[in-house]
């Protein structure tokens, strides 16, 4: 475990440094080598995590053995924020290659919600972003010419 400062950029710094005291304190940087688990489905609560480097897979085992993955989670995603409300995690996260996250306490992160409203805002903006990338990357698995992807990429996620 390191201190998070340590090894971010300026912007990232400066995006961090608006974010309530508690919360940017608290927060840790943690490497994962490749094909390692982060916490695996059951398993307490504790963290929401960032990607900082690197590629996580949360997937589901399924009845019959195969493993289904939910979400492929890259550098700016978040992960497990859709357990913040739950006891315990919903899936498995797995470390792909290797990988730097970026832990915020569950708990840390709940109180600053409850207790800042500028914050719970920027929050919301924030995964509200998240949900419409993954969304377009969805309709781009249905398109079946690489044309008909790349366009669908450049209307929806670059600037005009």
């Amino acid at each position: 475990m390191t201190d998070l400062f340590d090894f971010l950029s300026s912007k990232a710094k400066a995006a961090l440094s608006a974010w309530p005291d508690a919360l940017r304190k608290s927060a840790r940087l943690h490497r994962y080598d490749a094909k390692t688990y982060v916490f695996n489905r059951g398993q307490q609560v504790e963290s929401v995590y960032q990607v900082r480097t690197g590629q996580v897979l949360l997937r589901r085992d399924e009845a019959h053995g195969e493993s289904l993955t939910l979400q492929t989670a890259g550098p700016g995603d978040f992960v497990a924020e859709a357990s913040l409300f739950s006891p315990h995690y919903h899936c498995d996260a797995f470390c792909k290659e290797a990988s730097e996250l970026i832990t915020f306490p569950a708990m840390t992160l709940l109180a600053c919600l409850e207790g800042d409203q500028l914050f719970a805002v920027s929050w919301i903006r924030l995964l509200s972003r998240q949900l419409m990338r993954s969304r377009a990357r969805e309709e781009r698995l249905v398109l079946r010419s690489p044309r008909d992807r790349v366009l669908h990429c450049l209307r929806l996620e670059h600037d005009a």
